[in-house]
Parts: C-alpha cells; sequence; structure tokens
C-alpha cells in the first residue's frame, strides 16, 4: 500500500487527505474538469470506492465546485480499474519473476548474439593465421624471408593488443555496434587480402592484418559480456567457453584451409582470394544474427546501467586490493599466450627438425582441435564455481606436463616425422592444446568472482594473453621452441597454484 502525500488547497484546486490503493504501487491520477476533495475515510479499492464510515459524504464535503457525488465515484471507479488493467500489464509481479524473464526469455535472441560473436570471432581468426600456415608459398609470393612471414602474425598481435582497451570501451557500452565493427573489418581485411595477393604486394598483405587486428578489437572481451549479459547464470560458462572456443576453432579452420582446397586453388593467390570470399559471406550471415539477435534480446537491467569508463579503475583498484587476483590475471593472461603462440610457432619448430608440411599441419590440428573439444566439454561441465578449481589445476598441471616431455625430446633429438616419435608427438600436442586452450573459458569466469565486471576481467586476461603470444610467437619460432613454451608454462603454472584458492573469497561476487 502507498499513501500519497496531502496536496494543499491553491486556487479552487484541492487533493486533501492520504489515499491508499491496495496490490499497486502506482495510481493514475486523472485531471477532472471539477476540483476535488477526497475525504480521508475513502479507499480506494480493487474493486471501486468505499467510505469506512458507512455514511455517504455529504456533497459539500465531497465537490465544492457543485458537481454529484456520483460524478465522483464513477470517475474514481473508472479510475481504480484502469489502474489495476494497466498494472497487470506493465508493472507484472513481483520484481524476482521479472528477473527470471529478463535472464531466460527470449532464447532464440541469445543465441543469435552467441552465433554473431562466434563467426565474427572465427572468422578473424581464420584470416590471421593463413601465412603461418603456407609459410614458404606466402614467402615465394611475396618476396620475403620465411622470418618476416611469422612476423605477420605478430604485426596482427600488436595491432589486436593496442587496440584492446578501447575495444572493451565499445564493448561494455553497445554490444550491436562492436560487432559491427568485427564485421566490417574482418570484410576490409578480405578484400584488401585479394588486391595484396593478386599484385604479389607485401604492404599489401600487411595493411590487411592490420585490419584484421583493428577487427579483433572487440571479440576478445565480448564472450563474458554477452554470457553475463544474455545467459543465465548456469549457461554462462558454456556461453563464454563456446563464443572463446570459436576463435581457436577459426584456427583450426585455417590450418586444413590450404590442404582442403588445394586441388582447386594451389597457388598463393587463390588461396587467399577463396578464402577472403568466405570471410566476406560468413560475416554477411553474423551481422543478419547480430540484426535478430538484438531485436529479441531483453532490455538492460537498471542496476547494471553503470559508467563504463570506470571498469578499468574497477580493475585495477581490485588487482591492489587483492593479490591473489593480480597473480591469477597474470597466470590465466600467460598461459593464454602460450596457446596462442603454439599453433603458429609448431609450423616453424617442426619445419627446424625436418617435418613434412602435412605432419606438422597434423601436430597443429590436434593441438587446436583438443583444445576446442576440451573448453566446450569444460564449459558444459563446470556450472558451479567450486568445479572451476580442478579444472583450472588439472589443465595447468597437463600443460606443463606435455610441453615439459616436448622439450626433453627436442633436446635429445627425439622428435621425427614418422613412425612412432610422431605419434607421441602428436598426443603430448594433443595434451598441451586441450589443457591451454581449454582453460581460458573457465579461467575468466572464475577471475569474474571477484568484484570486477566480467568485460573488464576479460580485458585484463586477453592483455596478457596477447602480449605473451607477441612475444613467444616470435622467439619461439625456432629450434629451441618447446623449451622456451615450457619455460612461460612454468612461470604461470607456479602463479596460478600460489594465488588460486578455489574462489573461496570473502569479497567475491557469489
Amino acid at each position: 500500500t502507498r499513501r500519497l502525500p496531502d496536496l494543499q488547497s491553491s486556487d479552487g484546486y484541492l487533493v486533501c487527505h492520504p489515499l491508499t490503493m491496495s496490490r499497486a504501487d502506482t495510481i493514475v491520477l486523472l485531471a477532472f474538469q471539477a476540483p476535488i476533495q477526497i475525504q480521508s475515510g475513502n479507499r480506494i479499492a480493487g474493486n471501486g470506492i468505499r467510505n469506512f464510515s458507512g455514511v455517504r459524504p455529504r456533497t459539500h464535503e465531497v465537490c465544492r465546485s457543485g458537481h454529484l457525488p456520483s460524478t465522483f465515484l464513477q470517475s474514481v471507479a473508472f479510475t481504480s480499474l484502469l489502474c489495476r488493467r494497466v498494472i497487470r500489464r506493465k508493472v507484472g509481479t513481483p520484481q524476482a519473476q521479472g528477473a527470471v524473464r529478463d535472464a531466460t526469455s527470449d532464447k532464440g535472441g541469445m543465441w543469435c548474439m552467441l552465433l554473431a560473436v562466434s563467426l565474427c570471432s572465427a572468422t578473424n581468426a581464420f584470416l590471421c593465421m593463413t601465412f603461418s600456415v603456407i609459410e614458404h608459398m606466402s614467402a615465394e609470393a611475396l618476396a620475403i624471408s620465411t622470418l618476416e612471414v611469422a612476423g605477420l602474425y605478430s604485426i596482427w598481435l600488436v595491432v589486436a593488443l593496442a587496440g584492446l582497451a578501447p575495444g572493451t570501451w565499445m564493448a561494455d557500452r553497445s554490444q550491436g555496434f562492436t560487432l559491427t565493427w568485427s564485421a566490417l573489418f574482418n570484410m576490409a581485411s578480405a578484400v584488401v587480402r585479394i588486391f595484396g595477393a593478386w599484385q604479389g604486394s607485401y604492404h599489401l598483405i600487411v595493411a590487411s592484418q592490420i585490419l584484421c587486428g583493428a577487427a579483433a578489437w572487440p571479440i576478445f572481451t565480448l564472450p563474458s559480456k554477452i554470457s553475463h549479459r544474455c545467459f543465465p547464470a548456469q549457461l554462462r560458462a558454456l556461453a563464454t567457453s563456446i563464443m572463446l572456443q570459436a576463435n581457436y576453432a577459426g584456427w583450426l579452420l585455417g590450418i586444413m584451409f590450404p590442404a582442403l582446397i588445394h586441388k582447386i586453388a594451389p597457388s598463393f593467390t587463390k588461396i587467399c582470394t577463396v578464402q577472403s570470399l568466405i570471410v566476406i559471406g560468413i560475416n554477411v550471415v553474423a551481422l543478419l544474427a547480430l540484426e535478430v539477435g538484438i531485436s529479441r534480446r531483453p532490455p538492460p537491467k537498471q542496476q547494471s546501467m553503470v559508467s563504463s569508463s570506470s571498469g578499468f579503475v574497477e580493475l585495477v583498484q581490485a588487482m591492489a586490493k587483492y593479490p591473489r587476483f593480480s597473480a591469477q590475471m597474470f597466470a590465466h593472461g600467460m598461459l593464454g599466450g602460450v596457446s596462442f603462440a603454439a599453433p603458429s610457432a609448431l609450423f616453424f619448430i617442426l619445419d627446424t627438425y625436418g617435418f613434412s608440411s602435412s605432419a606438422a599441419t597434423a601436430v597443429n590440428m590436434a593441438f587446436v582441435a583438443f583444445g576446442v573439444a576440451v573448453g566446450i566439454y569444460l564449459g558444459r561441465v563446470c556450472k558451479q564455481k567450486k568445479s572451476f578449481g580442478k579444472a583450472l589445476a588439472a589443465c595447468y598441471s597437463m600443460c606443463l606436463a606435455s610441453l615439459t616431455v616436448c622439450a626433453l625430446l627436442a633436446a635429445n633429438g627425439m622428435l621425427g616425422g614418422s613412425g612412432w616419435k610422431f605419434w607421441v608427438l602428436l598426443l603430448l600436442c594433443a595434451v598441451s592444446g586441450g589443457s591451454s586452450l581449454g582453460f581460458i573459458g573457465i579461467g575468466i569466469e572464475a577471475a569474474s568472482l571477484y568484484p570486477v565486471r566480467p568485460s573488464f576481467v576479460s580485458w585484463g586476461v586477453e592483455t596478457g594473453v596477447l602480449a605473451c603470444a607477441a612475444v613467444l610467437s616470435y622467439y619461439a619460432a625456432g629450434r629451441s621452441g618447446f623449451l622456451l613454451l615450457a619455460l612461460a608454462t612454468a612461470l604461470c603454472t607456479a602463479a596460478h597454484f600460489a594465488s588460486y584458492n578455489g574462489g573461496q573469497t570473502n569479497d567475491s561476487k557469489s
């Protein structure tokens, strides 16, 4: 019941004494042509008006302008019925019921948003991985060294890292705009790549990589933002993992693509052309899915409408207040950097040991495919925060063990592209890929337990991922690559086990 404050009489307008209204939070006041005086004994209820005293109010007490009491009673009864009808439709049942509706309604819309993010992310990775897979063909077509070919992937990483902060700001402000940005820059990169391939221009290929890096600005922080914005709590880990693993699925497609179309597109020019046309078509589909998702998603909640400019400050303050959180951000960023650098570096590492192109491709495919599968599986089974600790411990331990064995095999000259040596290496790379790529969704969700908005947690983790990957992808592209990757994994594993406490923090989000 809500009581309206008394309004004093002024020049013939008078509403004196409180009104009470049952089963409603709002009352619609109609502007009557004549000034009205309402007695304190009158109560507006769901079924009309009633006088508590049981005595009909005198005419001069109800209306000072000469109108009959029946006119007043009919007006108030009509207003009461109107209020009930409006409140039932607009206000609805209790707020908890409305919150459930916001989180679970329009399922088609939330999955369309997930599809749009996944397609943009996958095609971006599909574009950036091309040249590492066909390094010798790229070096010959562009008249550059294989080391410069490796640098093309580093260019993409540096540009993506430089724009990660503005991309996070855009993602926190408007998911629709940032997804449109990513799709358009993906298509622009594809168009420039076609011209660069046909002209054999290294500078145009660099420009294509820069545009591809700009398209990646928002796609690393959008997954956690979209999952927390559109999905119920029990599906957030799965949604975040699917959108993040879509990027690695794009890697897998990029690794497989040259071999798949080698018969119809055996040259560097044709490979880039076919790839670019595929990217343009898929991003058009992503824009259509985005349109459907935006039109069907529920409106934002009031409490989430806060200034996004304070998100970076939130993150810094939380890292200063919780040293364990800082260590977790560092550990997740470095292990993610290992997973980002390995697919590109593996081609160059295995080439120095005399592996054939097909053998190196098979090892890389195992690394990425197991990462995607494990990431989605962990997102599916880790629905509660208490399960994050075991999953992360297993991922860190298995990645360290497998890369350490790879480094020992390389140091003792036991790497080979055929026989049992090849199958051992394939298994070890599958384990390291499944653990280093698969952990990222759970890692971000675990770090989001601290009082920081998820999109800015993603920004912190992905900044570390891209920074470490930019360094490792360049320096690990040689005979000592496995050793460098193992050392980086050992460092982040030590940081993780020293700081993670199973999500049992007193000040973390429930």
